[in-house]
């Protein structure tokens, strides 16, 4: 089994997270409060960190059971381009859903456990890494983490590359809570 993502109509994320675990599929979707005002009152709602897609732990034969059928039709692979060393396309359509590492996965899951306003996601987009050292936090709540040194707002931060998707940057942290790789 691998962890693929999967793309979903807007807003349609938690319908198909609760249609897979309850077929036993494994899913995880992160999520982060949203806060803004409707009729002068001030609402806070849970929304997707990453809008319209799911991450989904699963065989890609299991996944053709479910996906573009009824009742989770909204629910899609997200394909990157699959190439040789020569740029020509591999297979039919030159496409394979997306499959993300099981150890970028479990980087991603335990920072999303970790509660700490100032930690950030941009998506993959977005933000370009130039070379950076790759370090291990140490100590700290992001003990364990490895990643590049970046800088972002003028703090020391790890960002971790989610295959794909986007980067993950922890909050600042210390460089003596830093070790080179």
């Amino acid at each position: 089994m691998v962890w693929f993502l999967m793309r979903a109509a807007y807003g349609q994320e938690q319908k198909a997270q609760e249609f897979l675990e309850a077929k036993g599929i494994e899913t995880f979707l992160p999520l982060q409060e949203h806060c803004f005002v409707r009729d002068g009152k001030r609402v806070k709602k849970m929304q997707s960190l990453i809008p319209n897609f799911l991450f989904v732990k699963s065989t890609e034969n299991e996944m053709k059971k479910y996906i573009g059928k009824h009742p989770v039709d909204f629910l899609h692979h997200y394909y990157v381009p699959h190439k040789d060393n020569s740029g020509n396309a591999i297979g039919t359509k030159g496409i394979k859903p997306l499959v993300i590492p099981d150890e970028q996965m479990a980087a991603f899951q335990q920072w999303y456990a970790i509660r700490d306003d100032n930690k950030l996601f941009i998506a993959d987009d977005k933000m370009h890494f130039t070379k950076d050292q790759q370090v291990k936090v140490i100590g700290g709540k992001f003990a364990g983490m490895c990643g590049r040194v970046c800088h972002i707002k003028g703090q020391s931060r790890v960002g971790i590359v989610i295959s794909g998707v986007g980067i993950i940057f922890t909050a600042y942290i210390p460089k003596g809570m830093l070790e080179v790789l």
